[in-house]
Protein backbone atom coordinates (compact mmCIF):
# COMPACT_ATOMS: atom_id res chain seq x y z
CA UNK A 1 0.00 0.00 0.00
CA UNK A 2 1.43 3.10 -0.85
CA UNK A 3 1.54 5.86 1.65
CA UNK A 4 0.80 9.75 0.47
CA UNK A 5 1.99 13.13 1.91
CA UNK A 6 -1.37 13.19 3.35
CA UNK A 7 -1.42 10.28 5.12
CA UNK A 8 2.12 11.18 6.50
CA UNK A 9 0.86 14.50 7.67
CA UNK A 10 -2.24 12.88 9.30
CA UNK A 11 0.36 10.10 11.45
CA UNK A 12 2.38 13.17 12.48
CA UNK A 13 -0.79 15.03 13.72
CA UNK A 14 -1.49 11.85 15.46
CA UNK A 15 1.99 11.18 16.71
CA UNK A 16 1.91 14.84 17.99
CA UNK A 17 -1.24 14.05 20.07
CA UNK A 18 0.34 10.80 21.63
CA UNK A 19 4.15 11.22 22.13
CA UNK A 20 4.45 15.14 21.87
CA UNK A 21 5.83 17.89 19.42
CA UNK A 22 9.69 17.13 19.40
CA UNK A 23 9.40 13.58 19.61
CA UNK A 24 6.71 13.55 16.70
CA UNK A 25 9.17 15.21 14.54
CA UNK A 26 12.46 12.90 15.59
CA UNK A 27 10.18 10.25 14.75
CA UNK A 28 8.73 11.68 11.46
CA UNK A 29 12.35 12.23 10.63
CA UNK A 30 13.27 8.76 10.76
CA UNK A 31 10.39 7.89 8.07
CA UNK A 32 11.52 7.65 4.36
CA UNK A 33 9.68 10.41 2.20
CA UNK A 34 7.26 9.58 0.05
CA UNK A 35 8.68 7.29 -3.10
CA UNK A 36 11.60 5.88 -1.28
CA UNK A 37 9.87 2.49 -2.14
CA UNK A 38 11.68 2.71 -5.23
CA UNK A 39 15.38 3.48 -4.05
CA UNK A 40 17.39 0.87 -4.04
CA UNK A 41 18.47 -0.81 -0.86
CA UNK A 42 21.84 -2.01 0.01
CA UNK A 43 20.81 -5.59 0.12
CA UNK A 44 19.15 -4.72 -3.84
CA UNK A 45 22.60 -3.10 -4.78
CA UNK A 46 24.47 -6.67 -2.99
CA UNK A 47 21.86 -8.74 -5.02
CA UNK A 48 23.23 -7.08 -8.30
CA UNK A 49 26.71 -6.74 -7.72
CA UNK A 50 25.98 -10.74 -7.33
CA UNK A 51 23.85 -11.29 -10.18
CA UNK A 52 26.60 -8.96 -12.48
CA UNK A 53 29.92 -11.21 -11.46
CA UNK A 54 27.35 -14.44 -11.84
CA UNK A 55 26.79 -13.24 -15.71
CA UNK A 56 30.29 -11.81 -16.26
CA UNK A 57 31.71 -14.96 -14.99
CA UNK A 58 29.78 -16.87 -17.88
CA UNK A 59 30.19 -14.17 -20.31
CA UNK A 60 34.32 -15.21 -19.29
CA UNK A 61 33.72 -18.77 -19.62
CA UNK A 62 31.91 -18.57 -22.97
CA UNK A 63 34.24 -16.09 -24.81
CA UNK A 64 37.31 -18.43 -23.70
CA UNK A 65 35.60 -21.09 -24.99
CA UNK A 66 34.86 -19.45 -28.25
CA UNK A 67 38.32 -18.05 -28.25
CA UNK A 68 39.52 -21.48 -28.12
CA UNK A 69 37.52 -23.10 -31.44
CA UNK A 70 38.62 -20.22 -32.88
CA UNK A 71 42.81 -20.45 -32.32
CA UNK A 72 42.06 -24.07 -32.90
CA UNK A 73 40.05 -23.52 -36.07
CA UNK A 74 43.09 -21.03 -37.28
CA UNK A 75 45.57 -23.58 -36.35
CA UNK A 76 43.64 -26.00 -39.15
CA UNK A 77 43.50 -23.22 -41.42
CA UNK A 78 47.11 -22.53 -41.23
CA UNK A 79 48.14 -25.75 -41.63
CA UNK A 80 46.45 -26.16 -44.51
CA UNK A 81 47.60 -23.19 -45.97
CA UNK A 82 51.27 -24.40 -45.44
CA UNK A 83 50.49 -27.31 -47.48
CA UNK A 84 48.93 -25.69 -49.86
CA UNK A 85 52.11 -23.08 -50.36
CA UNK A 86 54.17 -26.21 -49.62
CA UNK A 87 53.05 -28.07 -52.58
CA UNK A 88 52.71 -25.29 -54.69
CA UNK A 89 56.15 -24.14 -54.30
CA UNK A 90 57.22 -27.97 -54.46
CA UNK A 91 55.89 -28.24 -57.95
CA UNK A 92 56.63 -24.86 -59.12
CA UNK A 93 60.54 -26.01 -58.23
CA UNK A 94 60.33 -29.50 -59.81
CA UNK A 95 58.84 -27.45 -63.46
CA UNK A 96 61.52 -24.85 -63.26
CA UNK A 97 64.57 -27.56 -62.46
CA UNK A 98 62.90 -29.70 -65.42
CA UNK A 99 63.09 -27.27 -67.62
CA UNK A 100 66.44 -26.09 -67.28
CA UNK A 101 67.81 -29.70 -67.22
CA UNK A 102 66.64 -29.66 -70.64
CA UNK A 103 67.99 -26.20 -71.62
CA UNK A 104 71.26 -27.46 -70.25
CA UNK A 105 71.04 -30.71 -72.36
CA UNK A 106 69.66 -28.98 -75.26
CA UNK A 107 72.73 -26.78 -74.86
CA UNK A 108 75.36 -28.94 -74.52
CA UNK A 109 74.18 -30.97 -77.49
CA UNK A 110 74.32 -27.71 -79.59
CA UNK A 111 77.90 -27.27 -78.23
CA UNK A 112 79.16 -30.91 -78.73
CA UNK A 113 77.53 -30.39 -82.36
CA UNK A 114 79.42 -27.36 -83.09
CA UNK A 115 82.23 -29.08 -81.75
CA UNK A 116 82.23 -32.39 -84.36
CA UNK A 117 81.46 -29.94 -86.84
CA UNK A 118 84.60 -27.14 -86.16
CA UNK A 119 86.73 -30.49 -85.82
CA UNK A 120 85.20 -31.99 -89.03
CA UNK A 121 86.16 -28.62 -91.11
CA UNK A 122 89.34 -28.33 -89.38
CA UNK A 123 90.58 -31.36 -90.30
Amino acid sequence: MAISEHDRFELHRALERAIGVEQAATLMEHLPPVGWADVATKRDLDHLATATTRDLDQLGTVLRSEMATLGSELRIEMGGLRADVHSAITTSISLQTRTLMFALIGTQFTLAALAFGAAKLGG
